[in-house]
């Protein structure tokens, strides 16, 4: 071949190379492979929780689809969480599980092998052989599903999911290749940014037990202090109190003795409930495993509130969400820990009833996610930010009088028995207490969504 051959041959081929970059499905390639580039120079620097959005948000944009899915899986288990999604029916929360082998996605994660599919999915052969099928949804014209799986030994952190609605283009063999590459990139760093989420767990986790064991020995020397000056003073005011009550039934006649003779008693009433409060506090009482309705148990409590005669027809109390719900825990401290915490609402709606009205509790009970959740609200003046951990320190309050062990013995109770406790700002601008009971029976399964 000539020179002027050769060159000619050349500028053919470089003709046609730059004719084939002007086609649409290069012009697509390049942009994939864009999003990719951008993908990999970003998440070394992001936290999970804002990377699982980006990831899947990247996705559906390179493959130009419409809807976009990420499952994590749970550590230890064969189920998946949808993480984050894009384009998904609002009735889709972020509650949803895939069993591993269950549905599309479950088994791409058992397979370990990506999936294109188009309309029918139990034409793949990767679905044949099923016993259950899976439901065909006439809505989407393609999809593609594929594992996310750690680069040391391969173990399957979730799938990566993206579909296109009808009428559109059907996804292609490149389209799954580009996915898959997409998904290595994210399956090595969230291998890695598990490990580090892993260690800061730990250290917090080592943290937060540091403290307990530290609050824990400082409770248990309250306590005892707590009960030698509750049994030194008990006997005492049972004297006083009955010495006064003598002196009442004898001077009858003394209305000025009658009155002040009242006042003994009541402080002593008073300084009594002291003591009793202070018993209950430093008793160390075994942990016991009730069957019980949940529910039951707050309409028991809110009705003794309503009985109990500083609170009798001045607070007004609505209950909503209340169904049966079961649960395993101490019943006797559970209610313990309501009644106290109904005391100080209605306490706090009575104080601010000037400035808000009629005094209002409020006591909603809702599933969520998390387990059982129950808001006891208030129209008082609610909690200030500084003081939301300190009002359950023992001895605090802000009243006039009492102990400031209600809300302590509460926090005591609630840390044994593993009930998370979060102190927030009711509808009435009051103090809100939530109580989440956790509940292993609260996730959804979908098995047969991508």
């Amino acid at each position: 071949m000539t020179k002027s051959e050769t060159v000619h041959v050349k500028r053919r081929y470089a003709t046609r190379a730059i004719a084939k970059q002007d086609t649409p499905g290069f012009a697509r390639l390049r942009r994939q492979m864009t999003a990719l580039e951008e993908l990999w120079r970003t998440v070394p620097h992001i936290e999970m929780s804002h990377l699982c959005p980006l990831v899947i948000d990247r996705a559906v944009v390179a493959l130009e689809a419409h809807t976009g899915s990420l499952f994590l899986r749970d550590r230890g288990t064969d189920r998946m969480r949808l993480t984050a999604s894009v384009g998904l029916p609002s009735e889709v929360n972020q509650s949803m599980t895939i069993i591993i082998g269950e549905g599309i996605a479950g088994r791409v994660a058992e397979s370990r092998q990506p999936v294109l599919m188009h309309k029918d999915p139990d034409a793949h052969p990767l679905m044949q052989g099923r016993k259950s099928r899976i439901k065909r949804r006439t809505e989407i014209e393609s999809a593609i599903c594929v594992p996310l799986l750690a680069v040391n030994d391969g173990t399957v952190l979730g799938v990566l999911s993206v579909s296109r609605r009808v009428p559109s283009q059907p996804f292609i063999d490149d389209d799954m290749r580009v996915l898959s590459l997409f998904a290595s990139i994210v399956g090595a760093t969230f291998g890695q940014t598990m490990v580090l989420d892993d260690v800061r767990r730990m250290a917090s986790e080592q943290v937060e037990m540091q403290r307990k064991v530290a609050r824990s020995e400082q409770l248990a020397g309250i306590g005892r202090l707590a009960a030698t000056v509750a049994h030194e003073v008990r006997n005492p005011l049972g004297a006083i109190k009955g010495s006064a009550q003598h002196l009442m039934s004898v001077t009858r006649d003394r209305s000025d003795c009658q009155e002040f003779l009242g006042i003994v008693i009541e402080e002593a009433d008073g300084l009594a409930q002291m003591t009793t409060d202070l018993l209950d506090f430093s008793k160390s009482e075994p942990l016991q495993q009730d069957v019980f309705d949940l529910v039951t148990i707050l309409g028991d409590e809110v009705k003794l509130l309503t009985q109990d005669p500083a609170f009798k027809n001045k607070v007004n109390t609505e209950c909503t969400g209340l169904v049966s719900q079961l649960i395993t825990s101490d019943k006797a401290r559970v209610g313990r820990a309501v009644r106290n915490i109904l005391r100080n609402a209605a306490q706090a709606a009575c104080l601010a009833c000037v400035h808000h009205g009629e005094p209002q509790v409020d006591v909603m009970v809702e599933m969520t996610p998390d387990g059982i959740t129950v808001h006891i609200g208030d129209n008082g003046p609610g909690i200030p930010v500084e003081l939301r951990e300190r009002i359950f320190e023992p001895f605090y309050t802000t009243k006039s009088r009492g102990t400031g062990l209600g809300l302590a013995q509460v926090r005591q109770d609630l840390d044994i028995l593993g009930i998370r406790m979060e102190v927030g700002i009711s509808q009435y601008s009051g103090a809100e207490i939530t109580l989440i009971f956790p509940d292993p029976d609260t996730e959804t399964k979908y098995g047969n969504d991508l």
